[in-house]
Parts: structure tokens; C-alpha cells; sequence
């Protein structure tokens, strides 16, 4: 680290004052997504900004894991939404079909 600058401390107390807030509404109990396991995925990338803002020779491969961990929690976070309406909407299309193969129950009455 070649000098702590004033503008280099106030981010990176901006980023550990975000990441606390972030931690308040996110990881306590009234959530659905608390505990350390949530804190654990909130640290990562403050950890890794703060690791790039405090040197300057790992700034870019600082930068390239925060990349690497974004595109990774975007196809995850994809993933796991396809996954969860794939059954209903297999179940959906099923019952389209039916619908359209059977007859219409006021027309067999008449």
C-alpha cells in the first residue's frame, strides 16, 4: 500500500459503514435470508473491494474476482429461479392440454 489517502479511508469506511447497514436489514432474524450464511455471501464482495482499494498492485486481480463472483451469483441466482417455476410451468402446459382434449362438459349434457 503505497499511502492511505483521505479519499482512499472514506471509501473504504463508506464501504464497511454500507456493508454493516447491509448486514442490519438483510442477515438479522426477521429476514428469510439470515444468518452467517447471508453475512458470509454480503462479506465477499465488500472483502474484495476493500482489498482492491488498499493496494494498488492487487487492484485488478481484486477487480476480475468481484467480476468473477458477480457473474457467478447472477447464473446462480438464474438457475435456482428457472428451477423453481420449471415444475409449475411444466404443469401448466400439461393442464392446457387437457383442457383441449377433453370435451366441454355443457355441450355433453344437452
Amino acid at each position: 500500500m503505497r499511502r492511505l489517502t483521505a479519499p482512499k479511508l472514506a471509501v473504504i469506511l463508506a464501504s464497511l459503514v454500507s456493508f454493516v447497514w447491509i448486514v442490519v436489514l438483510y442477515a438479522m432474524p426477521p429476514n428469510p435470508a439470515h444468518g452467517p450464511r447471508a453475512a458470509t455471501m454480503l462479506a465477499i464482495p465488500v472483502g474484495l473491494s476493500l482489498w482492491g482499494l488498499s493496494s494498488d498492485r492487487f487492484r485488478r486481480p481484486a477487480g476480475a474476482t468481484l467480476l468473477v463472483f458477480s457473474l457467478l451469483v447472477f447464473f446462480v441466482s438464474v438457475w435456482m429461479i428457472g428451477l423453481s417455476y420449471l415444475p409449475s410451468a411444466i404443469l401448466l402446459l400439461i393442464s392446457k392440454r387437457a383442457e383441449d382434449l377433453c370435451p366441454d362438459p355443457l355441450t355433453l349434457a344437452k
